[in-house]
């Protein structure tokens, strides 16, 4: 159990996120059939076969391209190329409630959390946290990046399905905030940016985020 010194603030707006897939898989996590379901890998939000799913996307098309380079592993040009890593990078519109704001180091320690163990190689403290926040009520989270230092990800508790974006944008109401979420492809059978290489964290790398902000309280 975490040592809280009080919940994080509950958050209602609609955000602009990115996410980056397979070009064979949707953009969001699904389940599967009732009969058959597919349990999602863990990750840092969630245990797999612990019963949450976790829908991860990041506030910056960067941090999501962030995301894939620390996962492959690709820290040079040369490892890029050699890759062949094709994908599709996809804009979410998603309008949410009760998102438990914890975007910053201060935010997470001001709750009487340790923001060192928010972004750790570790996910077993975000993965008791996670299911601490679902069982009173947040439908979400908004935490620093682990894989790219200033900026933020929105991770979304439980199922949800895409909706065309054309569909909003044509004046349709989204029937179903909750649940619904319209998504469009902004990038499509891509490679990582060249650019994105120079700002990735890759596993073992320091957070120079976390470094800068612990230098600021201990100068």
């Amino acid at each position: 159990m975490a040592s809280w010194r009080h919940k994080p603030a509950a958050r209602s707006d609609t955000w602009i996120v990115y996410r980056q897939a397979p070009r064979a898989f949707p953009p969001l996590w699904h389940q599967g059939s009732r009969s058959q379901p597919t349990e999602q890998p863990a990750g840092r939000w969630h245990r797999e076969g612990g019963g949450l799913i976790v829908q991860y996307a990041s506030l910056d098309s960067d941090g999501a391209w962030a995301e894939l380079v620390r996962y492959e592993g690709i820290r040079t040009e040369e490892q890029r190329l050699a890759a062949e890593i094709r994908v599709r990078l996809w804009k979410l519109t998603v309008e949410e409630t009760k998102i438990a704001d914890l975007s910053t180091f201060d935010l997470i320690e001001a709750c009487g959390l340790d923001p060192v163990r928010v972004v750790a190689e570790e996910h077993d403290y975000c993965q008791a946290l996670a299911q601490e926040l679902r069982d009173t009520g947040y439908r979400g989270v908004l935490a620093p990046s682990a894989a790219m230092p200033d900026v933020v990800n929105l991770s979304l508790f439980g199922p949800r399905r895409e909706i065309p974006f054309r569909d909003i944008r044509s004046g349709q109401k989204n029937p179903r905030p909750d649940y619904f979420i319209p998504v469009q492809i902004t990038a499509d059978d891509t490679a990582p940016p060249d650019d994105v290489l120079d700002y990735t964290r890759h596993h073992d790398d320091p957070h120079t985020g976390l470094e800068r902000w612990l230098q600021a309280k201990n100068p």
